[in-house]
């Protein structure tokens, strides 16, 4: 089976995260499936705080999809 790089990433982050983490992630993306456009607009900007914090904060974990 040929995968999309970014596909694995995403998917070996998903396979590196605890039960509750993946039903977390589950349920996200349920929500984001069967959104309104206002529900996608907040989950987005919700996800998109959380990377910036990650990326501007003392942050001194790996990524969990691609291990940097």
């Amino acid at each position: 089976m040929n995968i999309d790089k970014n596909v694995a990433q995403v998917f070996n982050g998903f396979l590196r995260l605890d039960e509750s983490q993946k039903m977390k992630f589950i349920g996200m993306l349920k929500d984001y499936q069967s959104g309104s456009q206002p529900a996608l607009e907040s989950l987005r900007e919700s996800v998109n705080a959380s990377i910036t914090k990650m990326q501007t904060g003392p942050y001194r974990e790996s990524c969990a999809c691609c291990g940097k």
